[in-house]
């Protein structure tokens, strides 16, 4: 089965590369991914193991979104790196299966 159908919403994501001489976070080119955004009101329970974190959005993606890179929400100013949100601690959850049919998708926890 494939999910993409359902990811009907757009993200915008920085990938993270690495930090400067003096420990600045550094981001490659922004990227548009489709994706399932869910706005949450403080605590959100992660798919794989039901544990809860904070969050304030969590996202569902065919693609890998890394701990480290920023994500615009729909509706925010990509210019403005003031308005990116990165993944929680343990806020990214891989390859989570769809049963039988061989494909997976991921699970994404903003603060």
């Amino acid at each position: 089965m494939d999910i993409r159908h359902l990811l009907t919403q757009v993200v915008t994501v920085a990938p993270y590369v690495a930090a400067n001489d003096f420990g600045e976070p550094g981001y490659g080119p922004q990227r548009q991914v489709q994706a399932r955004v869910e706005k949450v009101l403080g605590i959100a329970q992660e798919g794989a193991t039901g544990s809860e974190a904070r969050a304030s959005a969590v996202l569902v993606v065919a693609e890998r979104i890394g701990p480290q890179d920023r994500v615009w929400l729909p509706g925010s100013n990509v210019a403005d790196p003031r308005q990116a949100q990165v993944p929680g601690p343990d806020g990214v959850t891989e390859g989570i299966p769809l049963a039988g049919t061989g494909a997976a998708f991921y699970e994404i926890r903003l603060v």
